[in-house]
């Protein structure tokens, strides 16, 4: 039985020119455009689950598979612009928000070719 669930708008963020490098830079820069979709989630999800569904969702509605193979998510910010700790659950950050307008996950892309400037190890990132 499914938990109780919120509804999140995410808004994955056109990718930067600082986060893009490389021979296919210029192809990246116009690939990744602004995005802007809801996603139902439920409280109890970690924002390491969100993030992997964030990816896919953006994945398969937006990019083709050539283009997938490049994406990558930086980090998630919430509609403040504080980083989001992949063990932290959505219920824990979003449930006492009474705006509806700031249930929103940003998404910060960079092109997979570059190295990300999140340490290894950090909690805003997913374990793989």
């Amino acid at each position: 039985m499914a938990g109780p669930r919120m509804r999140l708008t995410v808004l994955v963020e056109a990718l930067a020119e600082e986060n893009a490098y490389g021979e296919y830079r210029e192809i990246a820069l116009a690939a990744f455009k602004e995005r802007k979709f809801a996603m139902p989630v439920q409280l109890d999800d970690t924002f390491e689950t969100v993030w992997r569904d964030i990816e896919q969702r953006y994945k398969t509605n937006y990019l083709a598979p050539h283009q997938a193979a490049t994406f990558s998510i930086k980090k998630l910010q919430d509609a403040y612009d504080c980083d989001l700790d992949m063990t932290d659950t959505v219920g824990a950050i979003f449930e006492g928000e009474p705006d509806r307008k700031l249930h929103m996950i940003k998404v910060v892309p960079h092109f997979a070719y570059r190295e990300t400037s999140v340490v290894p190890g950090s909690m805003l990132r997913p374990q793989k």
